[in-house]
């Protein structure tokens, strides 16, 4: 799993709230970090945030309930 900087996941925060309206949590504890949303995100979503990431050459997995990811 990739570890991302607090910066970055202010920018992700940041971005979710005002192109979705969605709070994005993230949880970081060792050796690793999560992140979630209150509700299960669209297809549009999980693709923003696959593009997002690949510009610092990362990727997003996202679980099969369809509302938490981490990063790789």
């Amino acid at each position: 799993m990739a570890i991302i900087d607090l910066f970055k996941i202010v920018e992700l925060k940041k971005a979710m709230k005002e192109k979705f309206g969605l709070t994005l949590h993230a949880h970081d504890a060792c050796p690793s970090q999560y992140f979630n949303f209150e509700e299960e995100i669209s297809d549009e979503v999980k693709n923003f945030l696959t593009d997002k990431l690949a510009s610092d050459k990362l990727k997003p997995v996202f679980d099969a309930d369809g509302k938490s990811f981490y990063i790789v």
